[in-house]
């Protein structure tokens, strides 16, 4: 009887023990660390960052088929981060996860007469119309803003590829467009126009309003 007590003990001893570390483990299987938060920062490539032919404080000249001009002159490159937190999977780590951020910059080009900007916004990682994208540029024109992955910007093999296009007399080479607007992923009648040599050549907000950049 005694040596079943003890046998009885030794195994509540062993469920408890393997009890605790259980609770204890990391989601990814380390159970010798406990459930603390974590941070990760993720940081835009060299490559990334050369993407478009933007320092932060060029100017950007366009007219539009209206006949209206603008000049918005860029106010330097803003770095700053988007945040993602991602929670343990294990319900025995409560609120502990790992905080993750992403670098990110934009650049806004002002033309301080007209009181109007072309806003470039280059994201590591966010998420737009619920969609999470990478590497992604935003360039946001009069409240609306189009969408590129900067790995596919004059890329040939990539679907927004649309090769060399003629604007007003001149030829730009390498051309990719926009896949969807802030208006919705469908959405086909709001697009933009960019390569890696001039940046942005085209915004058309609608099929009645169309800018098209002065060189």
């Amino acid at each position: 009887m005694k040596n079943l007590f003890y046998s009885t003990i030794l195994v509540c001893i062993g469920l408890i023990s393997l009890f605790i570390l259980q609770s204890c483990q990391r989601p990814d299987g380390s159970d010798d660390k406990p459930c603390v938060s974590t941070t990760e920062n993720y940081y835009l490539s060299d490559a990334e960052k050369n993407t478009l032919p933007y320092t932060g404080f060029d100017t950007i000249r366009m007219v539009s088929n209206l006949g209206d001009t603008i000049q918005c002159i860029g106010t330097g490159k803003q770095f700053f981060k988007t945040y993602e937190f991602v929670p343990y999977s294990k319900p025995s780590c409560g609120n502990t996860g790992t905080e993750k951020y992403y670098e990110a910059y934009k650049i806004i080009h002002s033309d301080f007469v007209r009181n109007i900007n072309v806003v470039i916004i280059l994201y590591k990682k966010h998420s737009v119309l619920n969609v999470e994208r990478d590497s992604d540029f935003e360039i946001s024109f009069k409240s609306q803003s189009n969408y590129f992955y900067a790995n596919q910007i004059s890329d040939p093999k990539a679907q927004i590829y649309v090769g060399d296009i003629n604007v007003n007399g001149k030829t730009y080479n390498n051309v990719s467009k926009s896949r969807f607007s802030s208006y919705s992923i469908y959405d086909t009648t709001s697009f933009a126009l960019v390569n890696k040599q001039n940046g942005i050549i085209q915004i058309q907000l609608n099929p009645n309003e169309i800018w098209t950049i002065l060189n």
